[in-house]
């Protein structure tokens, strides 16, 4: 609001981790949300990893099997995405 946005809303949508839904548009969401959480995976995983004491070899080890078994479309994951809209009012608040 001190942005000078108006009507914010917060809407939660279920996200699919991998290809296996149905519909075109799901399984591109899908496809690209596993993409992403595989780039992302070791970089999410290493201070709580480190943090169990696990040397370099076996945090490599779990980033691997994790990431395979992202690739596992009979799984269905899904993720809760928070999206936030609102309509910004001219000439008002703090420039983005």
């Amino acid at each position: 609001k001190r942005a000078g946005f108006r009507r914010i809303q917060m809407v939660t949508k279920r996200v699919p981790l991998s290809s296996w839904p149905g519909d075109k548009k799901s399984r591109t969401v899908g496809t690209l949300m596993q993409a992403n959480i595989s780039e992302c995976l070791e970089a999410f995983a290493a201070k709580p990893l480190v943090a169990l004491g696990m040397t370099a070899e076996q945090r490599h080890e779990m980033v691997s099997r994790a990431r395979e078994s992202l690739l596992d479309s009979s799984i269905r994951r899904y993720v809760n995405c928070h999206f936030y809209m609102g309509q910004k009012v001219q000439g008002t608040g703090v420039s983005i």
